[in-house]
């Protein structure tokens, strides 16, 4: 039997991780192993998995190393002794068949191509049968183990947002493949920590905090360019125009400070300054009330403030 070890990293969401942790013990087919990644939580984490999930392997950081870092150390330790990794925010639910559905689903796409990764939809997927998956959220995605040792793990200075991204890019170089799996399921708990606001007739998401707008269009800008990929380079040029100009125009406060963390994060993504950047850190950065802490970016097009037509996709 192969070896699947579950990765989750988990930022100061105790409830819903012992949530999650609960869906997996369910599981028709559990993990061979669970390796949580706690990125310094101060919401009694680490205490709550030693009482309750004694089997559960907790590794504490010393610091909040983002999504990025987290995951990075979690896929390393997994690394040695798995033929599949399998990636979970720490805020989804499970069916019980999630991942036997997954590795199904591997078995039976690997015969025709060089498969990476296999991914549960969403609530919404349109598709009945597997189709392609070209850029793979952690969410819920089985990894080949032997894919991850040869395009290497996920860069740790993307911090927050985005290193998925990176990671995806660099599979598609090698020649990999990634698919949805339909029959397998994992849905998020909860929104993203964004809010609505109606704008010329229609309404628009918006991200409520500046530091999630600076990493997010700083690492998509450092990531394209990295890549040559020009076309959406371009367009996460044009995006955080349209976002900065949107902003003067939405209520609430810190609409210069969200302007200047666009401004900002372009800036560091062109001339590569990457890492934490302790002026746009998450424990420091007050969210505006009411909004909840999103731990996950909007992945693949659009970073900015403002919701992507195509996140669609993401389900």
């Amino acid at each position: 039997m192969k070896t699947v070890v579950a990765v989750i990293v988990s930022y100061n969401n105790s409830a819903m991780l012992q949530i999650l942790l609960n869906d997996i013990a369910s599981q028709s087919r559990p993990p061979d192993r669970i390796i949580v990644v706690d990125n310094a939580s101060s919401d009694g984490t680490q205490e709550a998995i030693k009482t309750r999930f004694p089997g559960v392997d907790c590794i504490r950081m010393p610091e909040n190393t983002g999504s990025a870092g987290g995951y990075h150390h979690g896929m390393k330790t997994a690394l040695a002794k798995s033929h599949y990794i399998w990636t979970l925010d720490d805020d989804v639910r499970l069916r019980p068949d999630t991942l036997a559905e997954l590795l199904n689903g591997f078995d039976l796409l690997k015969r025709g191509c060089k498969l990476g990764a296999v991914r549960s939809v969403g609530g919404h997927h349109p598709e009945q049968h597997p189709t392609r998956l070209h850029i793979i959220p952690w969410r819920g995605t089985l990894f080949s183990s032997e894919a991850v040792s040869e395009v290497s793990l996920p860069l740790s200075e993307y911090f927050l947002y985005g290193e998925d991204l990176d990671f995806s890019l660099r599979l598609a170089r090698k020649g990999y493949q990634c698919f949805w799996i339909p029959t397998s399921h994992c849905t998020e708990n909860r929104n993203k920590g964004k809010s609505e606001t109606h704008l010329f007739f229609h309404t628009e998401k918006m991200y409520s905090s500046p530091f999630r707008l600076y990493y997010a269009f700083r690492n998509q800008t450092a990531i394209y360019l990295k890549f040559g990929a020009w076309v959406p380079f371009c367009k996460t040029l044009l995006y955080g125009l349209k976002v900065i100009l949107y902003c003067p125009m939405i209520g609430g406060e810190g609409k210069r400070e969200k302007i200047r963390a666009v401004l900002k994060g372009i800036s560091d993504g062109l001339g590569g300054r990457l890492g934490k950047n302790p002026q746009y850190d998450p424990e420091k950065e007050q969210e505006v009330p009411g909004q909840e802490i999103a731990r996950s970016p909007v992945h693949v097009r659009c970073p900015g403030i403002l919701t992507d037509p195509t996140e669609r996709h993401k389900e």
